[in-house]
């Protein structure tokens, strides 16, 4: 998305530190989850190996997420540079229907981004959920798995997620009004500031996963 000089898609840093010493019980189901929002739909599915640890599972995750999203900008960097042919080259005096494509393209490439990432932090979440009720089986009473597992229902979490799903509403709203606009360039600031909100948003849930995976690991 460079060429559209947005706010950049920034891939997530490591949701965990991998090691070898948490080689713990496997989950051995398979998690899919779809995110659909009205303007794009995303579906990711992890299959979760046997006799991999929570790390590595999360690792296996993290790379599909990240392979999503670049294809992702790959397919739409691709898309923008048509476009921007199209507006380069046109004898038209107005471009702006090709304006309005160009940007109406660029947002919706990084709103499917914004949902792969969601949709990959659903499933950390969900493979939290599933290791602590494992572990609760061997350890009943452990303080550090409840309290991940108070987190994981709390109301502030709950918050987290309705703040993204709110922000993406507006979000969307305001790339189908890139439709009608008569300056599509006057909206871009808006979408960018936007863009960065939902940004945040998703970082917010991610610190709140790694502040649980820690105690589930921790708990012995």
């Amino acid at each position: 998305m460079k060429t559209t000089n947005l706010v950049p898609v920034a891939l997530f840093a490591a949701l965990f530190f991998p090691t070898a010493a948490h080689a713990e019980v496997s989950l051995t189901s398979t998690v899919a989850v779809t995110a659909t929002s009205p303007t794009v739909t995303a579906t990711t599915t992890a299959t979760v190996t046997p006799k991999s640890g929570l790390f590595r599972q999360f690792q296996l995750n993290r790379k599909e997420m990240r392979e999503d999203v670049k294809e992702n900008r790959k397919e739409i960097k691709e898309d923008v540079k048509e476009i921007r042919k199209d507006l380069n080259g046109t004898e038209n005096p107005d471009k702006t229907d090709l304006r309005r494509k160009l940007l109406t393209t660029s947002q919706n490439g990084l709103l499917r981004s914004f949902t792969v990432r969601a949709s990959a932090l659903e499933r950390y979440q969900k493979l939290i959920a599933d290791r602590i009720t494992q572990k609760l089986v061997k350890l009943p009473g452990n303080q550090d798995l409840l309290k991940a597992q108070a987190s994981l229902g709390s109301d502030e979490q709950k918050t987290l997620w309705a703040n993204f799903k709110a922000d993406v509403a507006k979000y969307e709203v305001s790339i189908k009004a890139v439709a009608t606009a008569s300056d599509p360039k006057s909206l871009l600031n808006d979408l960018r500031t936007q863009a960065k909100k939902i940004n945040e948003d998703l970082k917010a849930i991610r610190q709140f996963l790694v502040v649980d995976l820690r105690l589930v690991v921790k708990a012995k």
